[in-house]
């Protein structure tokens, strides 16, 4: 099951793959390596036809090279940095995440369980670490999974030009900025892009309350992973039905947290799994059927805007409203 395939050919297409989209990332501002990956490999696997010893090593890197980089990517969470953000923003965090799955729900209500799931968490969360976290919870099709990817990331990047206009524009405080900031843009990557064109405090701040947003990822997991057992035939809530990669990633996130490895260990193991997402991420591009893509595409991108107008509408009255209450 865990064979590893045997094709050269293979794995040379997946690592050019991802060793150009890391060369090109910091000349195309906005989307990032993975989501370059991403277009590279659609286009990529559309326009040839691969042998099935290729294919199997796709379908390997979309498997199991996305569970094992989900474990790893926890090493990059730190709980304790919650101690250093106020009780109003962790529960203005936890409302949000909570809203955002929620009109998922409302605003995808004729696509898949998966994919309503799919642009929910990548859009309440961390946008792609979330959509590769749930996805194999969710059996997500690789269509699913790279159009939930798509649609989230560009959204991220019109908030990157957006939000800072709108902080300026609402005379946001530098507190408030942030929290506008690290509570809505789906990745890292938006929030340090948007933040920082604001200020380097905003920045600073946004980025805290966007890892906060982070450490509810597991418990979301555990959430969906739950719901989903109950669409099928048992309805217990059983330890079973947990993919094992969740409970690898909750235990790299402890071991952060725990302080038991150096920082440069920890730091290390996140940067091989951000390497394996870019890998997986690449097979799953060089899956994926993009006529099937195209025909989902008008509907997710509706719906994945719709839950981005009522997560800026829901912070901005919060925003007053706290005003309001000093």
């Amino acid at each position: 099951m865990f064979q590893i395939p045997k094709n050269g050919i293979g794995w040379l297409i997946l690592l050019g793959i991802a060793v150009l989209a890391t060369f090109l990332a910091p000349y195309i501002p906005g989307p990032g390596a993975i989501t370059i990956a991403l277009v590279l490999s659609l286009l990529l696997g559309n326009l040839v036809s691969w042998s099935e010893k290729s294919i199997q090593v796709f379908k390997y890197a979309e498997k199991h090279l996305l569970a094992a980089a989900t474990i790893l990517l926890g090493f990059g969470l730190n709980v304790m940095l919650l101690q250093q953000l106020s009780p109003i923003y962790l529960l203005i965090i936890v409302f949000m995440v909570a809203l955002t799955l929620l009109s998922s729900q409302w605003y995808c209500g004729k696509m898949t369980l998966s994919m309503r799931w799919l642009l929910g968490a990548g859009s309440g969360i961390c946008g792609n670490s979330a959509i590769a976290a749930t996805a194999p919870a969710l059996k997500a099709t690789v269509t699913e999974i790279g159009l939930a990817v798509t649609v989230v990331n560009l959204l991220g990047t019109i908030g990157i030009f957006l939000f800072p206009a709108m902080a300026k524009a609402l005379e946001l405080s530098t507190s408030e900025s942030a929290l506008f900031t690290g509570a809505i843009l789906q990745s890292v990557g938006h929030v340090v892009a948007a933040g920082y064109s604001i200020s380097p405090e905003t920045g600073a701040l946004a980025l805290l309350i966007k890892m906060g947003r982070i450490l509810l990822l597991g418990p979301v997991i555990l959430f969906i992973s739950y719901r989903m057992s109950k669409n099928s035939a048992d309805a217990k809530l059983k330890l079973s039905i947990i993919p094992n990669y969740v409970w690898g990633f909750m235990i790299a996130a402890i071991i952060t947290s725990s302080g038991l490895f150096p920082v440069v260990y920890t730091k290390g193991l996140e940067k091989t799994g951000n390497y394996l997402l870019l890998l997986a991420m690449s097979g799953i591009g060089l899956s994926i059927n993009l006529k099937q893509m195209v025909k989902m595409g008008p509907q997710a991108a509706l719906s994945g805007s719709l839950i981005f107008a009522t997560q800026i509408i829901a912070l901005v009255i919060l925003l007053y409203g706290m005003r309001m209450l000093g």
